[in-house]
Parts: structure tokens; sequence; C-alpha cells
């Protein structure tokens, strides 16, 4: 029982003596900057950029709707546009015959031109 003690207190004296265990190497102080920034990077080129570009398209289409083309509100009406004015931010929209409605511009979801080709029509549904 004594040489199982004493070859226990021996062991513990090396392990506790012995050198200590070389430290990992510091991780590289770039990695901690580069990692967010991208992050940042494919949140912009993947989300943010595309959003800003169809809006500024959206926008443009609506400030550009003419007299004759057809429209769908953000509300649901759906009408040909029948008086706009060019710096003005409402057009009157003519929803039936003879009845006829003003309509914010920023309200107008969709815009077909007159020609009625819907493929350069501005949709929220362009991109699903």
């Amino acid at each position: 029982m004594t040489t199982l003690l004493s070859a226990a207190t021996s062991i513990a004296h090396s392990v506790a003596n012995a050198a200590p265990a070389a430290a990992a190497p510091a991780p590289n102080p770039m990695l901690n900057i580069l990692f967010p920034a991208a992050m940042v990077a494919i949140f912009y080129f993947l989300v943010w950029r595309p959003s800003s570009v169809a809006r500024k398209k959206h926008t443009e289409t609506v400030n550009t709707a003419k007299r004759g083309d057809s429209v769908v509100t953000s509300g649901g009406l759906v009408g040909k546009i029948t008086k706009a004015q060019e710096g003005s931010d409402q057009v009157t929209v003519e929803i039936a015959e003879g009845v006829t409605v003003q309509v914010v511009r920023a309200t107008l979801a969709s815009v077909t031109p007159k020609g009625g080709d819907k493929s350069k029509a501005d949709t929220k549904d362009a991109k699903k």
C-alpha cells in the first residue's frame, strides 16, 4: 500500500512540476474584422441593393404614369388613368364607365402602359 501511495505521490509531483503546455496561437485579428465585413457585403448585394433597385424602378414607373395607362391601386381598385398632371401627386382613375376617383400616385401598386404590354409593366409580383 505504501508503494502504491508513494508512486501516486511521485506521479502527482512530476505532473505538477511539468512545464506548462504550449498555448494555442492567438487568432489573427484581421479575421475579427474580415468576417463581419464579409457578412455586411453579402447582405448588401443579396438583400438591400436589389430591393433598392426595385423600389426605384417602381417609383419611376408610378411617377411617369400617364393618361390611358391601366393601373391597380394598393386597395385593389382596377382602372384606367383619365387625368394625370406632371408634378401632381394625384391622378384621376376611371374604375367604371362614368365613375372616376382621385388616387394618390404612391398608392398605385402596378402600372400597365397604354399599349397593354404586361411584360414591361411594373408589378409587385414580378420577382416572385
